[in-house]
């Protein structure tokens, strides 16, 4: 599994294309953004810890990583949903 340094690295590349992607969405729609990154970071780190010391087997890992790429997705749909909500407002 990756070390901090590069969850960190793919975290900061996800947010760069995404903020390029929302330069023109409301300030909510980019704290919302930064808010799942965070939560994603924190639950990775989480996955990560538990894999190490051994409380999550190789197949369990693969399991909850497809939980998270899951969850993931639908709050980017959610965001998308409040952005283009928010858009239509103005």
């Amino acid at each position: 599994m990756a070390d901090n340094q590069n969850i960190q690295e793919l975290f900061d590349e996800i947010g760069i294309v995404l903020s390029k992607n929302l330069k023109n969405q409301s300030r909510k729609s980019k704290a919302i953004l930064e808010l799942f990154l965070i939560q994603r970071k924190e639950r990775y780190q989480t996955l990560q810890r538990l894999f190490l010391n051994g409380e999550l087997s190789p197949e369990d890992l693969k399991e909850r990583l497809k939980e998270e790429q899951l969850l993931f997705e639908a709050e980017l749909n959610v965001l998308a949903i409040f952005s283009k909500s928010s858009l239509q407002k103005n």
